[in-house]
């Protein structure tokens, strides 16, 4: 409800220069968040990112994205896990890239450490790798507690401050998705297991594929 964006950015203090706010059109146009109005548009190109004068509208994705205090390629992937009922691995993903790998790679034993994260690969990616490690972190810290995952991070060179991060930050997630209604009120992380409804493909690797290839 403030007007284009390009005209509200360029009353700011310190307006963004016209290539930045390009490439950010290009990028929620690419995310399926705005929809442009070509129109008025006699270059061949059919883009947002074209644009100089043009009038751009949220689609109804681009609407909920625009009430998550996230990245927008965060949002979604947040938001197509839901969808798709595969939250819990969405959301450790999220959190990974909203925050840092929790993969350590010491100078002195780098070797070791690659081949500990080898152990803990999928398909060669790395979101999922560490889907995988976060796992199976959270599972042994449930059920053996806090000293058992610590051992189990030093001997993975996994780095403790990172998991935990990931850890609070899939709280928040799963909190603004209550919020912005694609769980229900009553959901809680911690009890969503994978027979959860929440959960019921997430197992399927070529789904996660596809919900993260959709936020990225």
């Amino acid at each position: 409800d403030l007007g284009q964006p390009s005209a509200f950015l360029g009353n700011s203090l310190t307006p963004p220069t016209a290539a930045a706010m390009k490439n950010a059109l290009k990028l929620l146009e690419e995310l399926g968040a705005v929809e442009c109005d070509l129109q008025a548009v006699v270059e061949d190109s059919k883009t947002c990112a074209s644009l100089t004068d043009t009038t751009t509208q949220l689609t109804a994705l681009g609407f909920h994205l625009a009430t998550l205090p996230v990245e927008p390629r965060i949002g979604k992937l947040i938001i197509y896990g839901a969808l798709f009922l595969c939250v819990d691995p969405a959301l450790t993903i999220a959190a990974s890239m909203a925050s840092k790998s929790p993969f350590l790679s010491p100078f002195d034993n780098r070797e070791a450490a690659n081949e500990s994260r080898k152990a803990f690969s999928i398909d060669d990616s790395d979101h999922l790798t560490i889907v995988t490690a976060f796992k199976k972190w959270r599972e042994l810290r449930i059920r053996k507690g806090d000293g058992a995952a610590s051992r189990f991070a030093r001997e993975n060179f996994l780095s403790r401050i990172a998991l935990f991060q990931i850890e609070e930050l899939r709280k928040q997630f799963s909190s603004l998705l209550v919020e912005i209604g694609f769980l229900p009120a009553g959901f809680r992380l911690e009890r969503a297991g994978e027979t959860s409804d929440s959960n019921k493909n997430a197992k399927n690797i070529s789904l996660l594929k596809a919900v993260l290839c959709a936020g990225l």
